[in-house]
């Protein structure tokens, strides 16, 4: 039986950020970290006192991308304390063509990298109307908007979009990948990239796939290159926003 300070002591021995349940918005960090939960506890009462037994604990490493040190620094520490475990990489997640109720959770998601990052130049948050305008721009076929539901919300999305107006453009198509600031460093973004890759290899009419990625996160373009996109050029300065000049990293998958 553990208490939740000698839970935060075995944590502080990993050497990891760590928080309960989630990181807010307001305190975000970057991976790797360690999220924990108590599920669930059997309480019992004595001369008037309520005391806590933890049968389970929940500890996620949240990574960019496998990270076998920080695995094995965790189970050392689990040994050490005399915890028996259970290893688990999977999330019960579906991704599935997003929804009209799938919009409140996609405005808040793209919204909070409009007020806190830099993936979109979009500098104002949208409004539910203009989301849904966005929405109806993806209904399918060449242009499709793919949701990552977990806990029985959109927690991410993927979509391919018109690349350019001019008909000669209507071939290709713009991959955007977003994910809800709670829920990155589990592969959601890796998982999306699949699916949308899958769905687009599968059309007659898309024929070159464009990411337009903000110079610097590397993160992405990791990701792209993991699933073969090659780099095909960089404009710098091109935006501003939190007051610092912007580049762009453009890359191409052919499918």
């Amino acid at each position: 039986m553990m208490s939740a300070e000698n839970i935060k002591e075995m944590l502080n021995e990993i050497g990891l950020p760590y928080e309960y349940d989630h990181f807010s918005t307001h305190n975000w960090i970057e991976p790797p970290f360690i999220v924990w939960r108590i599920p669930g506890s059997d309480n019992f009462h004595a001369d008037g006192v309520t005391y806590a037994k933890i049968d389970v604990l929940n500890i996620e490493l949240y990574s960019d991308e496998k990270d076998w040190n920080n695995e094995k620094k965790i189970e050392d520490i689990l040994d050490k304390y005399g915890i028996t475990y259970d290893r688990t990489g999977e999330y019960d997640m579906e991704i599935r063509k997003a929804q009209e109720a799938d919009l409140p959770a996609l405005l808040d998601i793209y919204n909070y990298e409009v007020e806190h990052g830099t993936a979109t130049f979009d500098l104002h948050p949208k409004t539910m109307k203009e989301r849904r305008a966005w929405f109806d721009e993806h209904p399918g076929g060449r242009y499709i908007l793919l949701a990552a539901i977990e806990d029985g919300r959109a927690v991410g999305y993927a979509s391919l979009s018109p690349y350019r107006e001019k008909e000669a453009y209507a071939a290709t198509v713009e991959l955007s990948i977003y994910v809800d600031v709670a829920y990155r460093g589990r592969g959601i973004a890796d998982q999306l990239m699949q699916e949308l890759l899958s769905y687009a290899k599968a059309r007659e009419d898309v024929h070159t796939i464009v990411s337009v990625i903000t110079e610097g996160n590397e993160t992405s373009v990791r990701l792209h290159e993991k699933y073969g996109f090659l780099h095909c050029g960089c404009i710098h300065e091109v935006g501003v926003k939190f007051g610092k000049p912007l580049g762009i990293v453009n890359m191409e998958l052919i499918v």
